[in-house]
């Protein structure tokens, strides 16, 4: 059994909204119908006072969903179940089903299992070929008939109804379920976004992301205290940088399109070694440069050559207090 996914509540009120614009829509559809049907309407009073009745029911049901006088599914059940009755007792009224103007209680149907899927779906196509079938058994008694075929329209109209329903429901659950996976997949990509930019923030290593054409996407605070860069300066171009580093990265463009995606290279104001890395993003070709303090390197080179200048002159001291202690 599918698991009932609901919208966000703005969403739901919202589509609340366009299902009573639909609805103020039905009545100048039923005036039409009234006007245009080939055979004469027998009970036009009783027509029209459903007609009068459901339209100021549905002026209630606007200013309710703009106010939210009751929650959502109150106001869906009780409005749906309004229209399901009215519309089956004016389509029974006018008495012309043949020609297809039942179709109207199905997109009524599917628009009630879109906003409240689930078993009410299955209540409202119930109700409204009971009541199909209700009002052509009035027909058939008062006006005698012998013709059984209404019967065989109400049954069609009936099987229509709940295949609508049920389509709709699993469709709109469907939806919702995707759209709930893409939302949550948005949130976790925006999660490991800023834990990215946390990360790139915090690193040692100076980041520049550049385009083609040297406009800077990215740059973190190491590469700022690198060139002595304020962080309130609005750096754009990789020239504002550094010229040396964009000539560097201009003699890596000519490397790409001798389809080397990496390189390395040397820049002396400041000292860092700066290495490039092409990658494709969207379809769009772009750069990503790793800078690296051989200043700080270069200091720690030196201390590793100090500890083993005096771990060697330990092992020469060793070996001399040896024999010295023999002796």
């Amino acid at each position: 059994m599918l698991k009932q996914i609901r919208y966000p509540e703005s969403r739901q009120w919202r589509l609340l909204l366009i299902y009573n614009l639909y609805r103020v829509l039905s009545i100048f559809l039923f005036i039409g119908m009234y006007s245009y049907t080939p055979n004469p309407v027998f009970y036009s009073r009783l027509f029209f006072a459903i007609l009068i009745v459901y339209f100021i029911l549905i002026l209630i049901f606007l200013y309710w969903g703009q106010k939210h006088f009751l929650s959502f599914d109150k106001q869906v059940f009780i409005s749906g179940t309004i229209d399901v009755i009215a519309l089956a007792a004016m389509l029974s009224l006018i008495g012309n089903m043949r020609s297809g103007q039942g179709i109207l209680l199905n997109v009524t149907i599917a628009a009630l299992s879109i906003l409240v899927p689930g078993r009410l779906a299955v209540f409202y196509a119930a109700l409204a070929s009971c009541l199909l079938l209700c009002g052509n058994m009035v027909q058939f008694i008062i006006y005698n008939q012998k013709d059984l075929s209404n019967f065989y329209d109400s049954g069609i109209y009936g099987a229509g109804f709940f295949a609508t329903a049920l389509t709709a429901w699993y469709l709109s659950n469907w939806a919702r379920v995707s759209e709930n996976l893409a939302r949550r997949r948005s949130d976790e990509l925006a999660s490991m976004q800023r834990i990215n930019e946390y990360i790139v923030e915090r690193l040692h290593s100076g980041i520049i992301y550049v385009d083609e054409k040297k406009e800077i996407m990215l740059i973190n605070s190491a590469t700022r205290e690198f060139f002595s860069l304020n962080k309130t300066h609005q750096i754009v171009h990789l020239e504002q940088i550094s010229q040396q580093l964009s000539e560097k990265f201009d003699n890596f463009l000519v490397k790409t399109k001798q389809k080397e995606a990496i390189a390395q290279a040397i820049i002396d104001e400041p000292y860092l070694r700066v290495h490039f890395f092409a990658i494709v993003v969207a379809h769009q070709p772009a750069v990503l440069i790793i800078l690296e303090d051989m200043t700080y390197i270069a200091q720690q080179a030196q201390q590793l050559k100090l500890a083993a200048l005096g771990r060697f002159s330990a092992s020469i001291a060793h070996e001399l207090r040896n024999p010295l202690g023999a002796v």
